[in-house]
């Protein structure tokens, strides 16, 4: 299983009155997910921050669009048998 970096554009919502000036400059950010790689094609890459060693359970996972992701960088992979 491989341990990835994800680079990404975080579409941001905002939730209080402003003014004009201030939505015109607001953008997505630029954000960061690391975690193991569960799914990664044409569509979105899914990132889980805990895995069971079974694999079969998983917690704190994010999915991200394909149009948002940078970048996907392996940082490492992850041999379950000398876990």
């Amino acid at each position: 299983m491989k341990v990835v970096l994800v680079k990404f554009h975080d579409p941001t919502t905002f939730g209080s009155w402003e003014t004009m000036d201030y939505i015109d400059c607001s953008e997505p950010r630029l954000a960061l997910a690391c975690g193991f790689l569960i799914e990664d094609n044409d569509k979105l890459v899914k990132v889980c921050l805990l895995l069971g060693q079974d694999k079969a359970v998983g917690s704190n996972w994010i999915t991200i669009p394909a149009g948002c992701i940078v970048s996907v960088d392996e940082l490492k992979e992850v041999d379950w048998g000398e876990v």
